[in-house]
């Protein structure tokens, strides 16, 4: 049975510490029936009942805070199955897309939109009395059964979305429900060895072997626009691992000299078998028509195989995971991966294409002849070529074309063009940001919907600058609508817990206490030096204008949108030629 909880403490230092602080309420839910309860430390016995009848409990950072005090208190006495879904994210947020963000329980609510939000606002100082009247008492579960719904709504979201990892493990992996807590590399190491019927063996988990990864080129020029494609191999790594043979590498069937050892165009390290494909690279391709299969009928089983394949490559370097690791099996797999993506440019340009970036295991190339047909005979040739070089060709590798693109731009950091940076339109009219500013989750949300809202159409048409003045004034009017959007969040303690006094965060709580603050940027209001940071009440009482308001990281995160940004507007020095300031070296 399975139990969610969540406790409610009278910090006894200047920050919360699980060895000291006083346990004062919890709050529960129990899954399979359905039943909220809610007491206070008084009610010992009634807790330590529930908890012992629940074999799993779920908590949110439930390992680091509620139940070393709960087992401190003598409440939490068996060895109960924990699923803390803060380490669950910390492991796995990043396949959940939840990244670059502060994994608290409030802004995975606000993250995933779940429909109870944390309340912000909460009086902790509350927590510090022995005794409360009904009222209090209210407010206190009112607060506490708010989190219990939102650490459901996570659970649940997150169960959802790793349900059919469970499909690929063995049983007892299924009941202690390591499909779900262990990390993606343990979790694809055990698919692995249960597919293939080995023993689960584990190594070393210090050393790592270090090797060089996939080839990225330069862009060769800051845009194109018409008959653009992406292609793409099918995942390029899993099938180098099946076409090369390189988990085969104790065979007992082949001598030394019999063994692959590559050839000219993939000059590999280690030494493989070449009379028959192994079991782990045989589970590989079972592993790929699978994912193919459920990929066709939309069975959400196919992100788990996915997972699956994307990951052995990273485990494979790593002698923690025994089964798989191999001093040259991840080297050889990144060469072999570095020559065809080499081969598959050399062979674009020798036929007349002009290829725009290459990237791992895809390739940018303008259709000069607008002739697809073409096009896909190039194609043909170069996987032909690469299958007749490797020893066991499969019928599954191929490159097919990922993206048909009408405009396309690449992005400079001074005069140089940057990997991963780039921005396209395709035929559906959709965009697709690669490494930008704008798209990481710690942007402005100013900055986004001034993209969204005013920019977004023209650049559908092929035009990625606007004039600066124009720009400004979008600015402006969003914000004299809406003042907040201007606002960052900060979260501060007790100033004590500070050791630098001077630091914006000890600044804040000096001048606004402990807790949850919205403030603006600005020149003139509040606390800070160079930016100086006011509620939103203290800059509407001060009559400023907006103007004020330090507006730096969203002009950086425009910036390469513009036709130019004044320095005064910035806080790094612009890049790129589209953003040339000598002649606005006055302002």
């Amino acid at each position: 049975m399975m139990l969610i909880l969540d406790i409610e403490t009278a910090v006894a230092g200047k920050i919360p510490n699980p060895a000291v602080d006083i346990f004062r309420f919890i709050g529960c839910y129990e899954v399979e029936d359905d039943k909220y309860h809610f007491y206070s430390y008084k009610d010992h016995d009634i807790i330590k009942n529930l908890i012992k009848k629940h074999r799993v409990i779920i908590t949110f950072n439930g390992d680091h805070y509620d139940i070393p005090i709960l087992k401190r208190t003598g409440l939490y006495t068996l060895r109960h199955l924990s699923i803390d879904l803060r380490v669950i994210m910390k492991k796995r947020g990043e396949l959940m897309k939840a990244k670059n963000i502060t994994f608290s329980l409030s802004n995975l609510a606000k993250f995933f939109n779940l429909e109870t939000k944390k309340m912000e606002d909460f009086n902790y100082d509350i927590l510090k009395k022995d005794e409360w009247t009904n009222d209090e008492l209210l407010y206190i579960k009112t607060y506490t059964m708010q989190d219990i719904d939102v650490t459901k709504q996570l659970y649940d979201k997150i169960h959802h979305f790793f349900k059919s990892f469970k499909t690929f493990v063995n049983k007892n992996d299924i009941y202690n429900y390591r499909w779900l807590t262990t990390s993606i590399g343990v979790y694809s190491y055990k698919v692995i060895c249960h597919l293939a019927g080995m023993e689960e063996q584990y190594g070393d988990f210090e050393k790592k072997s270090h090797y060089k990864g996939g080839f990225v080129a330069l862009p060769s020029q800051g845009e194109a626009h018409g008959d653009v494609y992406c292609l793409d191999f099918n995942s390029l790594y899993p099938h180098n691992y099946i076409q090369g043979n390189l988990y085969s590498y104790n065979c007992k069937c082949c001598s030394e000299q019999d063994k692959w050892k590559g050839n000219e165009l993939f000059p590999v390290v280690g030494k493989y078998c070449s009379k028959k494909n192994g079991k782990i690279e045989n589970i590989l391709q079972r592993i790929y028509n699978l994912r193919k299969e459920y990929k066709q009928k939309g069975m959400h089983e196919q992100y788990a195989l996915k997972t699956v394949m994307n990951t052995m490559y990273g485990i494979s370097g790593n002698p923690a995971f025994k089964n798989v690791f191999n001093e040259s099996t991840a080297s050889d797999c990144t060469l072999i991966g570095r020559c065809a993506i080499k081969l598959a440019r050399q062979k674009f340009k020798d036929a007349g294409y002009n290829v725009l970036y290459t990237d791992t295991d895809s390739v940018f190339i303008q259709d000069i002849y607008k002739d697809k047909e073409r096009l896909l005979m190039i194609k043909q040739s170069l996987i032909n070529q690469i299958k007749n070089n490797l020893p066991f060709p499969s019928q599954t590798f191929d490159m097919g074309i990922d993206e048909e693109i009408k405009h396309i731009w690449f992005f400079k950091s001074g005069e140089i063009f940057k990997k991963k940076h780039y921005m396209y339109v395709n035929i559906n009219d959709k965009i697709v940001i690669k490494g930008l500013p704008l798209i990481k989750s710690d942007s402005s949300k100013l900055s986004k919907l001034i993209f969204d809202k005013y920019m977004k159409e023209t650049i559908i048409n092929g035009n990625i600058i606007f004039k600066y003045n124009d720009v400004k004034t979008w600015i402006y009017s969003e914000i004299k609508n809406n003042l907040e959007i201007t606002a960052r969040q900060f979260k501060v303690w007790d100033l004590e817990t500070y050791k630098q006094k001077r630091c914006i965060q000890a600044t804040i709580s000096k001048k606004y206490g402990v807790g949850r603050h919205l403030l603006i940027p600005n020149r003139y209001k509040g606390v800070g030096q160079s930016v100086k940071y006011c509620t939103v009440d203290e800059f509407i009482v001060g009559k400023y204008n907006p103007s004020a308001i330090i507006l730096n990281k969203t002009w950086n995160e425009l910036s390469q949108f513009l036709d130019f940004v004044p320095q005064h507007e910035t806080v790094k020095k612009r890049r790129g030629p589209q953003t040339e300031l000598r002649q606005w070296a006055n302002i």
